[in-house]
């Protein structure tokens, strides 16, 4: 219980240990998850948010002493905490009992998703892609057609024209 504040880029699993413990947080958050991770704990009143390509000393400093002097950060976070703790069975007894339930039941193939039995061009959508491909390729080559013959019948009509004046004179 020493650790008074965490600071972050925001990972999953740093905001679960911070959530686990009840202890506020500082998110720099840079790229992927992490920017949701710190949006959810910030709106949940137990943590703060800095920009990593903003950041300064002056707000590093000042946002540390914010959460650190500011009791409601660490009451917030004891109190997410207590909400994620608040568990009816135990996690490891909870895994225990489904590692048994898979072996008892055969491995449990109701269970599988239904993917694992997809042939593997199903699963990446390759048929959907290759359809997809099939209809923009024929809709281009539908409108080269259709260019084409409006290119014959205007040529035809400006030599028809030429024709006619040819006559004329």
């Amino acid at each position: 219980a020493n650790t008074k504040l965490i600071i972050t880029q925001g990972g999953i699993f740093s905001t679960q240990e911070g959530v686990y413990w009840g202890i506020p947080l500082l998110f720099i958050p840079i790229f992927g998850d992490q920017h949701r991770n710190a949006r959810k704990a910030v709106r949940a009143g137990y943590a703060r948010s800095l920009l990593f390509d903003k950041l300064t000393s002056d707000d590093l400093v000042q946002n540390i002493q914010l959460l650190l002097n500011d009791s409601q950060y660490k009451q917030k976070a004891l109190e997410a905490s207590s909400r994620f703790r608040d568990n009816p069975v135990h996690p490891l007894e909870e895994a225990t009992f489904w590692m048994e339930y898979v072996m008892r039941h055969s491995g449990a193939p109701h269970l599988k998703s239904r993917s694992a039995y997809m042939p593997l061009y199903q699963y990446l959508l390759l048929d959907v892609l290759g359809c997809t491909l099939l209809l923009v390729l024929l809709i281009i080559l539908l409108i080269i057609v259709i260019v084409n013959v409006l290119k014959r019948c205007l040529a035809l009509r400006l030599k028809a024209n030429e024709d006619r004046q040819k006559k004329q004179k």
